[in-house]
């Protein structure tokens, strides 16, 4: 036997992460592959090392020759490519062998055979295994014409000869309309196989999906029972069992015997499926063999308690069968096994099948015995629908039969939660709930004819469903009609979630009536769109790639005067003169700056795991516009290099600057208005050149005339020295306006500022001028960078070694720290919105939790996080500066949609005592929400001031004495709630000074005030007494009464009943005190805004 060391698995998702479990208990090194849309899957974090594959969506995956260079530069003996893909590769296989890489599964002679199902059908005629009747190659809708004309057949089926998981598979009705279904058909075939080649078998009416399990060893196969997999939607399985259910054992030996034939007769080795269709008088008919591991493998491995991946693998290590010990006959009593595919998608009211996209905000998949579940999903994962809409699957086995394994999953499902994504959950148990499944009254027509039961079964059982949601309220048009939009515009808008492959047309075309301008693929299906009327192509607003939801634009259909044919039969003549040379200079021009004509560029910004500039814009902003300034600027360096060369090379100089709308979907477009700027580090490391400061002093006029807010990736290296266009008319640019007019921004409008990567110098010091710093993970920030440092000979560093997160975030330099740029955008955007104003729709907390929050042993420390979470609307917490200072809180929340600061003691530390550093923390984000209106509530448990010879090195009576200058000058509302200690000047400064300066101040009833600690207060105000007790228990004794008369007397009843609090609340009572306070109530800020400014720290 001869030991794998290495696999690299080429694949993606919940079926790399299966596949890595088994290697790491083998003991064998697992690598992964992803594209660059795709970094964020789970399954990267499963291997030993993982590798980047250029382009996105699933022609990474598919990309061979980069594969085989990833196996091949490092040395990886083996390849695991899964299902799907590459899997049945028969040109990926022979790669393989050419570089003698143990390819894991068959060889490229099997993969060609069984890939070609026509070949597999003939194959299978020459064993007497029973075939559907083929009608043949279909090389025209004609062809189709002719079969229902020769035939009685009613329906067909129609499938690329080299499809697989359901694609490139219709069935046809006579009388339908044979042209469009065979034109998808046709088009999906060649995007997926490379071949249009198309053929047509029977249809068989009422006949369930079974398939046969079989594993070889090159001489011997032996099969691993049946799987019934009848339940699919768009030929795609739902749901699968093992054993099949009600079926004759003399049709289970038949199948058997078929499918262990087929796969002798080519010496498989390693996997395969044999797919049959066995019809209401368990007649069998073959269909195909798929060579490799199958999505629902799991529920033959928990039947059998074989693992297939291990079996598969020892294989192709040299062992045989017989080595395996899995060739006796395997007792399963009544053990039965069930899955559920939980899958990201739903249907709309006209019951089309959509994506479900989002990211996803709560993933808990429940387990226990007899439990299983496959999955990749996590927390923070976005689908952006590129990929198959498989997310988990949930298995369920009992020794006790089906019928407990159904219950089982049912319970799973019910119990299992993902929020922020659409998903199948509710009909996968509508379908479990009103199928008997041991009856196997089902076949592979049930889930398409019983569809509307399901979701009605859903409807009565859990009104709030998203699919219902689509079903009862939105109105989706049924095909591409035109939308009149305010400008007078006749916009097109897509009605369905997927991807653009194709795009027929072209501005200031002319089109008729039915012609198919685009192609959208969705649900692994090709759709294409026709034109309702004729008229003339407009601005199009999307191209090849791009992803689209319903109702996003597609294109403008223009009307037209007069009769469009005869102006047709003129498009080709005047075809030049439709797009005039100064607009197509211009139009060039402009590409440059686009990321598909910067491939180079574009590639190693990949490599270094890093997202462009524009992404990052497209992401952030709304309906996909953006309105850039100074486009056409390149760097200023003509004496030293030519056009050409900066114009492609050196694009907007490195600066990208404009105007969007962000979160028009959350508030009326007057308060979304928004200025980006970012650099592009594709651009000369994204330093700071003559024209793009000409820029940025351009934007930083426009923020003020207009008042917006500004969004501002930082990630640069500082000032470039190779701008030599300004010859001797500038020696050091000190004399440049943007590092005094950009800090005259601050207090004036929100400044957001973005650092990731490398962010040293100038690019440093404009980012420590915005309100808030929202870093990735890999951020290194510093004002000087290792160049500077080393000339000022203060020694040689790495990048990596200079202001790392490490550092930059427990010293309270980054405010937010996020892992990637997709997270810091959306987390940019959800900071703007506090300063935008009020959610229309908010979910409540359990109040009542807020009672128990509190520990009664008035020693007993808590997390203030945990208060905050039920005061909170849900979900609207962002936490500021969380890693420093952590014995104060500081953030934004919202109380009935209401944008609210709050500042709160965390006794978890210092007991929550005020340090320099939390009295900083504190009076910095008093400023912010000074500035910008936003209330102010303070949660106050604090023993006071911290104090000691130690804690006065730290400058502690000037920092702590910020929160009395601060709190003293605000005009927003401030509202201070006691949840425990307020003892002495620390609780008067989270009051703004005084219990009288805000509008409310009020504590609960494990509330207690003093002037100072009560332990303190007792050892020096009893001193006397205490020491005059000689006995040491007695004293104790003493010690605690006075501390509990202090106690009683400070308890918030009685501070209450002295009017030193406006009164205690039920803790339940909380958030209607605040909503109480901040409805409608008018802010004003008296600062004068032309003076006042956001302290740096």
């Amino acid at each position: 036997m001869k030991k794998i060391n290495s696999v690299l698995i080429a694949n993606r998702g919940e079926i790399a992460i299966r596949i890595a479990k088994t290697l790491t208990e083998m003991s064998i090194k697992s690598y992964g592959i992803y594209a660059d849309d795709d970094a964020s899957s789970d399954h990267l974090s499963y291997m030993e090392n993982n590798f980047l594959i250029p382009g996105s969506g699933p022609s990474s995956y598919t990309n061979i020759k980069s594969i085989i260079k990833v196996l091949k530069g490092n040395n990886i003996e083996a390849v695991h490519p899964g299902y799907g893909f590459l899997s049945e590769s028969a040109e990926f296989c022979h790669q393989c062998e050419k570089n003698s890489i143990i390819f894991l599964g068959p060889k490229k002679d099997v993969l060609k055979k069984f890939g070609d199902k026509e070949e597999s059908k003939i194959l299978a005629q020459k064993l007497k295994i029973p075939v559907c009747q083929t009608f043949g190659e279909i090389k025209s809708s004609q062809d189709i014409t002719n079969i229902f004309k020769k035939t009685k057949s009613k329906k067909i089926i129609l499938k690329s000869n080299f499809g697989g998981g359901g694609r490139g598979s219709r069935l046809i009705s006579k009388g339908k309309n044979y042209e469009d279904t065979y034109n998808v058909i046709k088009n999906e075939a060649i995007s997926f196989s490379g071949s249009s080649c198309i053929f047509a078998e029977e249809y068989i009416e009422n006949a369930r999906h079974i398939e046969v399990q079989i594993l070889g060893d090159g001489e011997k196969c032996i099969h691993l029972f049946e799987r019934d997999c009848s339940f699919q939607r768009n030929f795609q399985k739902i749901i699968e069992i093992t054993p099949a259910p009600n079926l004759k054992q003399s049709t289970k030996n038949l199948i058997y015997q078929y499918a262990k034939r087929i796969c002798e007769e080519v010496s498989l080795k390693g996997l395969a499926t044999v797919e049959f269709l066995v019809n209401k008088g368990q007649r069998i008919f073959f269909i195909e063999v798929n060579p490799r591991i199958q999505v629902e493998h799991t529920i033959t491995e928990e039947l059998t308690r074989v693992d297939l991946v291990r079996a598969q693998i020892n294989i192709f290590s040299g062992l045989k069968l017989k080595d395996l010990k899995v060739e006796a006959p395997i007792k399963l009593g009544n053990r039965a096994s069930i899955q559920a595919r939980l899958n990201m998608e739903e249907y709309d009211a006209n019951k089309t099948l959509l994506p479900g996209l989002g990211i996803i905000q709560e993933y808990n998949i429940v387990s226990g015995p007899g439990l299983r579940f496959d999955g990749y999903g996590k927390v923070g994962y976005e689908n952006k629908g590129h990929y198959d809409s498989l997310l988990t699957k949930i298995i369920a086995s009992s020794e006790f039969g089906l019928k407990d394994a159904v219950n089982k999953l049912i319970f799973a499902l019910e119990k299992s939660v993902v929020k922020g994504i659409a998903t199948n959950k509710n009909l996968l148990i509508s379908i479990l709930r009103n199928e008997d499944f041991f009856e196997a009254n089902f076949d592979t027509s049930t889930l398409d004819k019983k569809l509307n039961k399901y979701l009605l079964s859903i409807k009565k059982g859990n009104k709030s469903d998203s699919v219902l949601k689509n079903i009862q309220s939105q109105k989706f048009p049924q095909k591409a009609e035109p939308i009149k939009n305010n400008d007078n515009q006749f916009v097109i808008k897509s009605n369905l979630i997927g991807t653009i492959i194709e795009i027929n047309i072209s501005n200031g075309q002319d089109v008729i009536k039915g012609d198919a301008v685009l192609i959208q693929e969705s649900m692994k299906m090709h759709h294409s769109l026709k034109v309702e009327r004729s008229g003339k192509i407009g601005n199009i607003f999307v191209e090849v790639g791009d992803t689209v939801s319903i109702n996003s634009n597609l294109f403008e259909l223009l009307p037209v005067k007069g009769s469009i044919d005869s102006r047709l039969k003129l498009k080709n003549s005047k075809k030049s003169k439709a797009i005039r040379d100064d607009l197509k200079e211009l139009r060039k021009r402009r590409s440059y700056n686009l990321d598909k004509n910067r491939s180079v560029a574009v590639k190693k910004r990949k490599l270094l795991g890093k997202r462009t500039a524009r992404e990052n814009i497209k992401r952030l902003t709304d309906n996909n516009e953006f309105f850039e300034y100074g486009d056409l600027v390149y760097a200023a360096q003509r004496s030293r290099r030519s056009l050409n060369d900066l114009i492609e090379n050196t694009p907007a100089d490195g600066l990208i600057t404009g105007i969007s709308n962000v979160n028009s979907d959350l508030f009326d477009a007057n308060r979304t208005k928004t200025a980006i700027m970012h650099y592009d580090y594709m651009v000369l490391a994204g330093t700071q050149g003559m024209n793009n400061h000409k820029k940025l002093d351009r934007m930083i006029n426009v923020v003020k005339d207009l008042e917006i807010p500004l969004i501002f990736f930082c990630e640069g290296g500082g000032g470039r020295p190779g701008d030599v266009d300004a010859g001797d008319q500038n020696i050091a640019g000190l004399n440049i306006p943007s590092f005094h007019d950009f800090p005259k921004l601050s207090g004036l409008v929100p400044l957001i500022g973005i650092g990731s990567g490398r962010l040293f110098a100038g690019n440093a010091a404009l980012l420590g001028c915005c309100d808030v710093i929202i870093a990735t993970k890999d951020l290194n920030l510093g004002m000087g960078g290792p160049a500077m440092i080393e000339g000022g000979g203060l020694g040689i560093f790495k990048p990596e070694e200079v202001g790392p997160t490490s550092v930059q975030y427990p010293n309270g330099v980054i405010d937010i720290l996020v892992e990637n740029e997709d997270e810091a955008v959306d987390v940019s955007k959800k900071y703007l919105s506090y300063f935008q104003g009020n959610f229309r729709e908010w979910k409540e907390p359990n109040v009542k939790d807020l009672r128990n929050v509190i520990p009664e042993n008035r020693l007993e420390v808590y997390d203030i996080h945990e208060v905050i979470e039920l005061i909170a609307d849900k979900g609207s917490i962002l936490e500021i500066k969380a890693g420093f200072a952590k014995g104060m809180f500081t953030g934004f929340i919202r109380v009935e949609g209401r944008p609210i600061g709050l500042i709160g003691n965390n006794p978890m530390y210092l007991a929550g005592a005020i340090d320099s550093d939390c009295a900083d923390k504190a009076t910095r984000f008093i400023q912010i929400c000074e500035n910008y209106k936003i209330p102010i509530l303070s949660l106050c448990d604090t023993p006071g001031m911290m104090v000691g010879p130690e804690v006065e090195k730290t400058g502690l009576v000037r920092h702590c004495c910020r929160l009395f200058l601060v709190g003293a000058n605000i005009s927003v509302p401030m509202m201070t709630i006691v949840l425990r200690k307020a003892y002495g000047l620390g609780a008067q400064a989270m009051a703004g000074g005084s219990f009288i300066a805000p509008q409310f101040v009020v504590g609960w009833p494990t509330a207690e005030i003093g002037a100072m600690g009560l332990e303190g207060a007792v050892k020096l105000g009893y001193r006397k007494e205490l020491e005059a007790e000689k006995n040491f228990e007695k004293r104790d004794q003493l010690f605690r009464k006075l501390v509990d008369d202090l106690y009683e007397k400070g308890k918030g009843i009685n501070a209450a009943s002295l009017l030193e609090f406006d009164t205690v609340l039920d803790p339940a009572e909380t958030r209607k005190w605040i909503s109480m306070l901040i409805k409608n109530a008018k802010i004003t800020s008296k600062l004068n805004k032309k003076t006042n400014y956001i302290d740096a720290w």
